[in-house]
């Protein structure tokens, strides 16, 4: 079952942060739709490939805003983001150690959905009305 972006729920007013969650959900949607026709083990090399890139670029631009524009959560955000990169290195590991993909897919999807629905439309989207008024806050200055 396809994962619906609610956009009321889910944007959070900063384009190119709504843009790379969006980036997001349709790889977790192409994670889905390849395991319902069993081709979920193919299909998780490209999204863990995916997902380093991810990593490695949306988390630092959420992380620098947040030091810039002095956060309170940072931390705590942080902290999400650095859960988020462990369990993808342990679902990668787990496919590595050669454990059954279709497992290891099924793992993968309901991670990213619970990431999606609770991390992106509830802590992303605070984060993004933080920022949003910041950046308004800093351009008026």
């Amino acid at each position: 079952m396809k994962l619906i972006w609610l956009s009321s729920a889910m944007a959070t007013g900063l384009d190119w942060q709504d843009a790379e969650h969006r980036e997001l959900f349709n790889r977790a949607n192409a994670l889905i739709e390849a395991m319902e026709k069993n081709r979920g083990k193919e299909e998780l090399a490209s999204t863990f490939k995916f997902l380093d890139d991810y990593i490695k670029g949306h988390f630092r631009k959420e992380e620098v805003q947040m030091e810039q524009l002095k956060y309170g959560d940072y931390l705590t955000h942080k902290q999400m983001h650095q859960k988020f990169v462990l369990t993808i290195s342990g679902l990668k590991g787990k496919l590595n150690s050669l454990q059954e993909p279709k497992i290891i897919a099924e793992e993968t999807r309901k991670f990213l959905s619970d990431w999606l629905y609770e991390h992106i439309a509830k802590t992303d989207k605070k984060l993004g009305a933080f920022l949003v008024s910041g950046q308004s806050h800093s351009k008026a200055v």
